[in-house]
């Protein structure tokens, strides 16, 4: 019994290892070697100026697999084995999709893009900004709480100066409580055409003790 059992354990190794070379040797793929591609993040937003071509390549290509590319709102998208690129022609949300069709079956990687107009937009800063520390005695300064007017604050970045330094600040866009009853300068910048403007931050803890 235990000599037939030996046997039939034997036979299915041999089947399984059978199995995999086949699969191998077919050029199918598991999921570990499943496609990705490189030049984007699909666990943040990627940032992109208008009127430029992206170019990415996909790791762990097959030749034998069939890759499909998906973008709302649609754009020109080339496709030359594992290049990929992508023009990005109109400012805008965009979501990519990208498939491999192969054997596991790979899951869908998503993709979110954000394009920047290229123009300089007319940039108004507010002079001082009074700024509470929360519980925690941290703040993140957002675009919004410096720039005037309606935009989005995806085309934008804030950089904290210390002004007795001419240095940014390390924990910039954040503040915390090492500042506290100080003036910061702060500006914010367009993204791709670099246009900015510039105001005091004035750094407070108004919570009680």
């Amino acid at each position: 019994l235990l000599l037939t059992h030996s046997k039939f354990s034997l036979q299915k190794i041999l089947l399984a290892f059978s199995t995999f070379l086949i699969l191998l040797c077919s050029g199918a793929k598991i999921n570990a070697q499943c496609g990705t591609l490189t030049g984007l993040s699909s666990t943040s937003v990627n940032i992109v100026c208008q009127g430029t071509v992206g170019n990415y390549f996909i790791n762990n290509y097959n030749s034998l697999s069939t890759y499909t590319f998906g973008v709302l709102p649609a754009t020109t998208v080339n496709a030359t084995g594992p290049n990929i690129s992508i023009s990005w022609s109109t400012p805008g949300n965009y979501v990519l999709t990208m498939t491999d069709n192969t054997v596991g079956p790979c899951p869908n990687t998503i993709f979110q893009i954000h394009v920047v107009p290229s123009a300089a937009p007319q940039l108004n800063c507010n002079d001082t900004v009074n700024v509470s520390l929360d519980q925690t005695c941290n703040a993140v300064i957002w675009p919004s709480m410096v720039l005037e007017g309606t935009f989005d604050t995806l085309d934008y970045e804030v950089i904290i100066k210390d002004p007795l330094t001419g240095l940014v600040i390390p924990s910039s866009p954040a503040v915390n409580s090492s500042y506290k009853g100080r003036f910061l300068e702060v500006s914010v910048k367009h993204k791709c055409s670099t246009n900015s403007c510039w105001g005091v931050l004035r750094i407070e803890d108004k919570l009680a003790p």
